[in-house]
């Protein structure tokens, strides 16, 4: 793998809070979470069973020499990651 960036996501699901820790710039963050959300998305649904628990961690690495995304989470399923990821799209507050 070339030059990439990274988004460390955990969620608590039952206070919906989000810790991250990413070296993605933030005026660029959204783009990123956009354009991870809409290959998730396009590569069709996952029949997986998530797993349930109180706390998520998901670590997203783009490769920058051929713009491929690495997921590695818990969710145990990739439609609940991509939901998850959405979330924290439409929750934080830029800046």
């Amino acid at each position: 793998m070339g030059t990439s960036v990274f988004l460390e996501l955990t969620h608590d699901i039952k206070n919906d809070k989000f810790k991250t820790n990413t070296s993605v710039k933030e005026e660029l963050l959204d783009d990123f979470l956009a354009d991870f959300a809409r290959r998730q998305m396009g590569a069709g649904e996952d029949t997986s069973t998530p797993n349930k628990q109180d706390v998520y961690h998901i670590r997203i690495t783009l490769d920058l020499s051929d713009d491929t995304f690495f997921v590695k989470s818990d969710t145990g399923n990739k439609s609940l990651t991509c939901g998850i990821v959405m979330h924290y799209a439409g929750t934080r507050k830029p800046g």
